[in-house]
């Protein structure tokens, strides 16, 4: 049972815990076929709720019969014990499992991931799937649902190189005097993932966004073509570099991933949207497009 919280971080929504929100359709007619049922929204490292609005506001106007959680991050996200992060995310993963076995089939799942942090947040979501999966495990497997991926500015390949470029000021000797901290904060971080037994956190970031199986019980373990994904990154980001994306789309395509990106030019880390909303949404609508048609269980494809 969801328990929620009080003090909505958006208009109209509920919060689920401390860092998770939950934001019905705004439109509570008949659902349209061709709108998710669920959006997942994975905020970037310490995104505050009234930028994250920001995006919240356009998706509600284009997926208005859309239900919307948006999960929030900070620096706890490193640090974190893997059981407080598994509280943070139980909704979503009640959520998720919801729409395999909910009185009305699924409409599909669109998870939007913005930078490494958002991205690191799916990537503790796959984990507490995959036990779930391994716990209870069935011979009959789940039918496809419909479901996309946006991965706004990420993933980034060098987590030392990015925590310099998000945390150090421009100015040329506050940027000088705040590197060693944050060489030494990102030392002891290393030893205690480490020490945790966990792998590279950007490598396992990397590997787990370029895996068939990417939510387990809920997408195919093996058909990458299953989930296609929109990469909308820019020349212009140096938290996650243009070229580390394009390595890693060129990864995705080889390993038969369903690929469309969008490259924008001088736009700095998560500001893409900012500089061309038209454009911005344009493509994330030309992906669920693609993911309704690509989908042979989709209700939308068999309503027409």
């Amino acid at each position: 049972m969801l328990r929620f919280w009080s003090g909505p971080e958006y208009p109209g929504s509920i919060k689920l815990n401390s860092r998770t929100s939950l934001l019905n359709p705004i439109d509570t007619g008949r659902p349209n076929l061709l709108h998710p049922s669920l959006i997942v929204v994975f905020g970037w490292l310490n995104a505050e709720p009234q930028y994250l609005k920001k995006y919240i506001e356009p998706m509600q106007k284009l997926f208005p019969t859309s239900s919307i959680v948006v999960i929030r991050s900070d620096n706890s996200l490193y640090f974190k014990p893997e059981s407080s992060l598994e509280t943070t995310l139980a909704p979503v993963v009640q959520m998720l499992r919801g729409e395999l076995t909910g009185p009305t089939p699924t409409r599909g799942i669109l998870l939007h991931t913005f930078s490494n942090g958002g991205g690191l947040q799916v990537v503790k979501l796959r984990r507490v799937l995959s036990r779930i999966s391994s716990a209870s495990p069935t011979e009959n497997p789940s039918p496809r649902i419909p479901t996309g991926l946006v991965l706004d500015s990420t993933p980034a390949s060098d987590p030392l190189l990015s925590s310099i470029n998000t945390w150090a000021p421009d100015h040329p000797v506050l940027h000088a005097l705040a590197v060693p901290p944050i060489v030494a904060l990102y030392a002891v971080f290393i030893a205690t993932n480490a020490l945790c037994g966990h792998p590279p956190i950007f490598r396992e970031l990397r590997e787990t966004l370029n895996t068939p199986d990417l939510l387990p019980t809920v997408t195919p373990r093996t058909d990458a073509a299953a989930t296609p994904r929109l990469y909308i990154y820019s020349d212009g980001d140096r938290v996650t570099p243009a070229h580390e994306v394009e390595a890693h789309i060129r990864e995705a395509r080889a390993r038969g991933f369903d690929v469309d990106a969008e490259r924008f030019g001088a736009t700095p880390h998560v500001a893409h949207m900012r500089a061309d909303p038209e454009r911005y949404w344009r493509a994330v609508v030309r992906l669920w497009t693609r993911v309704v048609s690509a989908s042979p269980c989709s209700p939308a494809l068999a309503s027409l």
